[in-house]
């Protein structure tokens, strides 16, 4: 959500907090639990849990069929992060302590929930969590139980509803909130259908990029200023090699390669990039010159800063161009909470504001 709220935004939209966290795909089947990233669908662990088919407890007296497929964010608990902070990222998702918030159900006992809306998914994951398993109850590991799962609150869009999102009340720390259209199946990826928006107070990472003072190092480049403020972002060569192009499903183009300087004698020419590689860009103070009507992109100042490193295991994917826009615009003029709430409480009817 990097311009507005949508038009139905009150009548038709749910919001809830995002936990600050791992992205991940949990899958539970044959007495086991796997959590995949959610973003390259890389494992990060195997576990037991109370879900249905998720350990040797749960799976008895239940056919080979059984399986549940959960959208959720794992946060990692503080002091278990401090502790494992020097010990690499092997050692802490290994040891890694925390508990699996539930955003979202795919499929639950062997019933595959993708083409339910968004409003039966929600209510169906929380009934299910709450009074059909004890995947909820605290970690016991002679029960099968490693870590608890937390069904995550979500409120309609209306004033009090953003508002109780905004706060942020749900155990643990936050990254920003997120808004699911009530009708909505779920799709894997992106869709304009859950929208993502952060701003300083919701999210440690807004108009921050952790790793940029690396990847400008790297590159030869020295920024006034605090360089993690500097928006880096990823795009790939098209694969005729003509043009600089973002990770949607229907890729857009962003730039042409003949337009894109280096940004540093140190980096090769943009040119060298292979077609169908990605690569890095720092933002320039001119930024985007956008469509607002079509989002599509007139001008955009970029400077190449060099190939980004291929990924190991997984798919690397250039940035979609919504996280583009609104990582621009939150450094010129974000989208505040004030508009949200304005947009809640468009044609509100009396008996809402008075509640």
């Amino acid at each position: 959500m990097w311009d507005d709220a949508p038009d139905d935004f009150r009548e038709r939209w749910y919001a809830r907090a995002r936990p600050r966290g791992t992205r991940c795909v949990v899958v539970a089947t044959r007495g086991r639990t796997t959590a995949r990233s959610a973003r390259d669908g890389t494992t990060l662990r195997t576990f037991q849990s109370g879900l249905p088919g998720g350990s040797a407890r749960t799976s008895r007296g239940r056919s080979g069929e059984c399986f549940c497929i959960l959208d959720c964010v794992f946060a990692e608990d503080e002091r278990a992060r401090n502790e494992t902070g020097g010990r690499g990222k092997e050692a802490a998702t290994a040891n890694a302590r925390g508990a699996y918030h539930v955003l979202d159900v795919m499929a639950w006992n062997g019933a595959a929930m993708y083409d339910c809306d968004a409003e039966f998914r929600f209510f169906w994951a929380h009934t299910r969590l709450t009074e059909e398993c004890d995947a909820c109850e605290a970690p016991n590991a002679a029960l099968g139980r490693d870590f608890a799962f937390v069904p995550t609150p979500w409120y309609e869009c209306d004033v009090d509803g953003v508002s109780r999102a905004y706060a942020g009340d749900i155990g643990t720390e936050i990254d920003g909130l997120l808004f699911y259209h009530k009708e909505a199946a779920y799709e894997n990826g992106a869709t304009p259908l859950v929208l993502a928006w952060r701003d300083a107070k919701t999210s440690a990472f807004f108009t921050r990029d952790e790793g940029a003072a690396t990847v400008l190092s790297r590159a030869g480049v020295v920024l006034p200023g605090d360089p993690t403020a500097a928006q880096i972002i990823t795009l790939t060569k098209s694969s005729d090699g003509r043009f600089f192009v973002t990770g949607d499903d229907e890729p857009m183009v962003i730039a042409a390669v003949d337009a894109v300087p280096r940004a540093s004698e140190k980096v090769a020419a943009p040119a060298t990039l292979e077609p169908g590689r990605s690569g890095r860009f720092l933002v320039g103070p001119s930024g985007f010159d956008v469509d607002v009507e079509t989002a599509h992109v007139r001008s955009a100042d970029l400077h190449y800063l060099g190939p980004k490193p291929p990924k190991r295991r997984g798919v690397d994917r250039a940035d979609a161009l919504s996280k583009i826009l609104f990582n621009a615009r939150a450094r010129t003029a974000p989208l505040g909470i004030d508009a949200l709430l304005s947009a809640a409480a468009a044609d509100a009817p009396m008996t809402d504001h008075a509640r």
